[in-house]
């Protein structure tokens, strides 16, 4: 018989950094470290000005794991006229669990090397042969100083206690604008803040998380 999931467990800044690479290697591999990923392209998306409508999660064993922030495609246009914030978004993910770990997974990130790999001009990407390349470039565009850890690791906590409050990081989790802590959400300008959980709550974002999480058991705000 199996057990119930482990749940996420609330990190503390200060323990990570003084903790040996062993145990933040650990700490990396785990859903703790997925839930950094994530939530560093929300900040880095904060600190443009710009508001991530979802962020989900995708822990279930029988299908791919796809875990994905979701911005409304009305800020595309912004974000192509903008290519350091833009490679500054995709460097995000990486960049948190380095400032937050001081490890980052580049197998985590693959989806976002391969697209800032072409915003480089690398002709093709391949992971093993190219991904450490990409990520010492992006160094030049990551939107992090030190002090945002503590950002980084109150949000994975906030977000930790949600899921944990469903049972755990084994099934499928999306996490809307509005049920994202209000500490966080004020990093947002007030009607980016206010459209960005409109979407949340329409059509196209019911198709949105369709599209990402495929066949899974979207639950919307968890």
């Amino acid at each position: 018989m199996s057990g119930a999931p482990a749940l996420l467990p609330m990190l503390d800044l200060q323990l990570l950094q003084s903790a040996s690479e062993t145990n933040r290697k650990a700490v990396a591999r785990s859903e703790s470290g997925t839930v950094i990923h994530e939530v560093g392209h929300f900040l880095a998306a904060a600190k443009l000005g710009l508001p991530i409508d979802f962020i989900s999660f995708n822990w279930t064993p029988t299908q791919s794991r796809i875990h994905a922030v979701y911005m409304h495609e009305r800020y595309s246009d912004e974000v192509k006229a903008n290519p350091g914030g833009r490679l500054g978004l995709l460097a995000a993910g990486y960049a948190a669990e380095m400032c937050v770990l001081g490890i980052g997974l580049l197998n985590r990130a693959r989806s976002d090397l391969e697209a800032a790999a072409g915003l480089l001009g690398f002709d093709e990407f391949d992971l093993g042969r190219d991904g450490k390349r990409v990520a010492i470039l992006l160094q030049e565009h990551n939107p992090f100083d030190p002090t945002d850890a503590v950002f980084l690791v109150e949000m994975h906590n906030a977000l930790a206690t949600l899921v944990n409050g469903e049972g755990g990081p084994d099934e499928v989790f999306v996490i809307p604008n509005y049920r994202i802590p209000k500490r966080f959400r004020h990093m947002l300008p007030f009607w980016r803040r206010v459209r960005s959980a409109r979407a949340s709550r329409s059509a196209e974002y019911t198709f949105a998380v369709r599209d990402r999480l495929l066949h899974g058991d979207a639950r919307s705000g968890v």
